[in-house]
């Protein structure tokens, strides 16, 4: 019998709602990071290490930083609830191009842009829906596929999938 209570009690446990894990976020150790390593005065890392970290070039990024913090109010600098400075703007879109970057997992660069897994989630759905919605962006970067476009696309998805025709031009 008391061995049965144990599981019971066990069980109840179990069952019952967990507090949510709260971590304190070192906002102003990622922001000093990114000044340092590529943002600052003397960065440690050049134009080139820039555009090999980001897949951009860092006069872009700020020409992309510019028009999406006129058009989105997610990428302005604020404080939270606690008073603290908000994650800085430029951990928010650096952390998007990273992930957009190299496919890694949403959780694989946290330490360094000090920021939670739904948080970077955040920041690329922002990142995002500002490029595809912001005309300057689209009207210079964006192009409809040509028709030599449309056969490469064709013949790269045949030799990969033996499926013609999936490419119309």
């Amino acid at each position: 019998i008391r061995e049965r209570h144990k599981r019971a009690r066990q069980q109840l446990l179990d069952d019952r709602p967990r507090k949510k894990l709260y971590i304190t976020w070192d906002r102003e150790r990622a922001r000093q990071s990114i000044a340092d390593d590529y943002l600052g005065l003397v960065p440690t890392f050049n134009e080139d290490g820039f555009k090999r970290m980001f897949r951009i070039y860092s006069r872009n990024y700020e020409n992309l930083r510019t028009l999406l913090c006129a058009r989105d109010p997610f990428f302005r600098d604020t404080y939270d609830a606690t008073r603290r400075r908000a994650i800085s703007i430029d951990a928010q879109m650096l952390i998007a191009l990273k992930y957009m970057s190299y496919g890694t997992a949403i959780n694989a660069f946290r330490d360094y842009f000090q920021m939670g897994e739904s948080t970077s989630r955040l920041c690329l759905r922002h990142f995002v829906s500002g490029v595809l919605h912001c005309n300057a962006i689209r009207g210079k970067y964006f192009r409809t596929m040509s028709a030599a476009d449309a056969k490469r696309v064709e013949r790269m998805h045949y030799d990969a999938h033996g499926v013609r025709g999936m490419a119309f031009s």
